[in-house]
């Protein structure tokens, strides 16, 4: 299903849009809330949910649930407005953090999971079914070392990252 076009009204750069959609993308989110994600994410102010709903044509109710869960994600986060009862939406502050946070809990839940996964190694299966849980496992392991990996690397990351835009601010 191909994404509705974004309306010009909110001026919305396409190439930083694309790039937001595509990284909603890869943190599992569907192309809905990628998309509800984008335009806050480049909105230069907070939008309404009939903001969004006019820019995306997805419906009022989905975009609430989508606007839901993103704010339980931590990337999304709800302002009022004085003298306007409606909710308004905006992404965090630090939204490179609560993406961390995301994967860091993704990979937990998979770290989580171990015996879940691996209590149907019995004997009586076939030897091919036996050969590839241990090619699964192998995978499983890998993904627990990647993210031991990156807790570890987490704090000198941010503070690259951290000083990197430092950099490209100054120069801009």
């Amino acid at each position: 299903m191909a994404m509705p076009p974004i309306k010009p009204a909110l001026d919305i750069e396409p190439a930083l849009f694309e790039a937001v959609v595509k990284v909603g993308k890869l943190l599992g989110l569907n192309k809905s809330a990628s998309l509800a994600l984008a335009l806050l994410f480049a909105a230069d102010q907070p939008l309404s949910l009939d903001d969004i709903t006019a820019s995306t044509g997805i419906a009022k109710s989905s975009n609430s649930v989508i606007l839901k869960n993103l704010e339980q994600m931590g990337l999304v986060e709800s302002v009022n407005r004085p003298h306007d009862r409606r909710k308004y939406y905006r992404v965090v502050d630090n939204p490179a953090e609560a993406f961390a946070v995301l994967i860091a809990q993704r990979l937990d839940n998979v770290a989580g999971r171990q015996q879940e996964l691996f209590d149907s190694d019995h004997p009586n299966h076939s030897a091919a079914y036996r050969q590839r849980l241990v090619q699964l496992k192998a995978i499983y392991l890998g993904l627990l070392q990647a993210a031991n990996y990156l807790r570890i690397q987490r704090a000198n990351a941010w503070h690259e990252m951290n000083t990197r835009l430092a950099v490209d601010e100054s120069h801009h």
